[in-house]
C-alpha cells in the first residue's frame, strides 16, 4: 500500500530537472540556506556540499540545484 502511495506521489515530481541558477525558487532556497542555516544556526558554509544535506534536498525539493560552498560565500 505504501509503495503505491509513493508511486502516486513520485509522478508529481519532475525527475532529472533542476532549477537554473537564476530561477526565483532556486535563489530563494540559497538565500534561506545562507540566512537560516549558516547565519542563524551557525552551521559551516560547506554544509551545502555534505552528502546528508544533498540527500535532504533530494527528498524535500528534487528540483533544487545544489550549489557549492564558494557560491554560498558570494
Amino acid at each position: 500500500m505504501e509503495d503505491q502511495q509513493q508511486c502516486k506521489l513520485d509522478q508529481h515530481f519532475q525527475t532529472g530537472n533542476v532549477y537554473k541558477a537564476d530561477h526565483s525558487e532556486q535563489r530563494c532556497l540559497v538565500k534561506s540556506i545562507a540566512l537560516n542555516l549558516v547565519v542563524d544556526c551557525d552551521l559551516p558554509v560547506n554544509i551545502v556540499s555534505r552528502p546528508g544535506f544533498i540527500s535532504h534536498h533530494a527528498v524535500t525539493n528534487r528540483m533544487y540545484n545544489s550549489v557549492d560552498r564558494f557560491v554560498m560565500q558570494m
